[in-house]
């Protein structure tokens, strides 16, 4: 099996009034998710090929002797199903993989060391309060294995990074081994808990091949279908929510004749209202007279046109819903003729 690799005699592998209401219930988000179907693209250091907006980086640039193509990498690259005979797409047709290094096509300086990094674009966490990593992989848990299969995570742009999981070396990841001995085959998903980064505005997540040259087992790393979820902060904020239009004013068939001090309208007006939500937007605005609903706007601008025939005084009310269940409401008291 061309997967593993045997050293050291060691077998391996590859206002008014301001009401709130809020849902208890925060559903998930979906920040990032690739299964790498997508072709990959120069880097922005156009050194490396990657997913687009990912970045592709290490020290190898060279691929298995004993391969007639040049797919089976000691670098981060996409592999198709039908370039090698081996099933390494969890689904559709392509994954990330990296294979273990021969030496083959690399430096004196490099040799059979690898130090290779697939490196996701920059991730908002700010909003969340929980953040979840999952994706499914081939790699080999073999204790005897001399290489590394890092997870990383860094909140400074790359410039320092923090070891979350080594699905090598840590025992909670050695999974699997029905397919193939001492391998994870996609057997179980890799899910990692991020949470301690939630609140953070700029973070980068790594999956680092590391190997230092000792003799003893290496093996390839797989990974596909990667996705990173989050649990936003409760919005428990009300929308900012004004009656525009009537003011205090006497209109005529909707248009202001002078300032009043109390709103006066004869004939029809256009009840308009300013709402906005900065943190889960407006699902809606309501129009109310005397607590009875006129009429419900999703969409700007919202307005409604009040042609209701009527004489005297009544109680103009607005509420305007953000997609939270959060509210707010304004009413005014005004005089209607006609």
């Amino acid at each position: 099996m061309f997967l593993i690799c045997i050293g050291a005699g060691v077998s391996s592998a590859l206002t008014g009034e301001i009401s709130t209401k809020n849902k208890n219930q925060q559903s998930s988000e979906i920040l990032l998710s690739t299964s790498f179907e997508e072709p990959w693209v120069l880097d922005k250091d156009g050194d490396y090929k990657a997913p687009p907006g990912w970045d592709v980086d290490g020290i190898c640039k060279g691929y298995q002797w004993y391969s007639i193509a040049e797919q089976y990498t000691h670098y981060w690259s996409d592999i198709k199903d039908n370039e090698t005979p081996y099933d390494l797409s969890h689904s559709g047709v392509t994954s990330a993989c990296i294979w273990w290094s021969d030496g083959y096509r690399e430096p004196p300086s490099v040799g059979t060391r690898q130090d290779e990094w697939l490196i996701t674009p920059t991730l908002d966490f700010s909003r969340y309060v929980s953040i979840n990593l999952s994706f499914w992989s081939i790699y080999y848990w073999d204790p005897g294995c001399v290489h590394f299969n890092y997870i990383k995570v860094s909140t400074d742009n790359g410039k320092s990074w923090e070891i979350v999981a080594d699905l090598v070396h840590d025992p909670q990841w050695r999974l699997g081994g029905n397919i193939w001995e001492n391998f994870n085959y996609f057997e179980y998903p890799i899910n990692i808990d991020l949470s301690q980064y939630a609140g953070e505005p700029s973070v980068k997540i790594a999956w680092h091949y590391l190997y230092q040259g000792e003799e003893g087992g290496r093996g390839i790393w797989v990974i596909d279908d990667v996705k990173i979820s989050g649990t936003p902060i409760p919005d428990v904020t009300p929308p900012a929510l004004s009656i525009e239009k009537p003011r205090n004013a006497l209109y005529i068939s909707n248009e202001e004749i002078f300032p009043f001090f109390i709103p006066v309208i004869v004939g029809y007006i256009n009840v308009t209202v300013n709402a906005v939500d900065n943190e889960t937007g407006i699902s809606y605005v309501e129009f109310l007279v005397d607590s009875k609903t006129k009429a419900k706007v999703s969409t700007p601008p919202y307005v409604w046109e009040w042609r209701e025939f009527s004489f005297g005084p009544h109680t103009l009310q607005v509420k305007a819903f953000d997609k939270a269940g959060n509210f707010a409401s304004k009413e005014l008291v005004v005089w209607k003729f006609f």
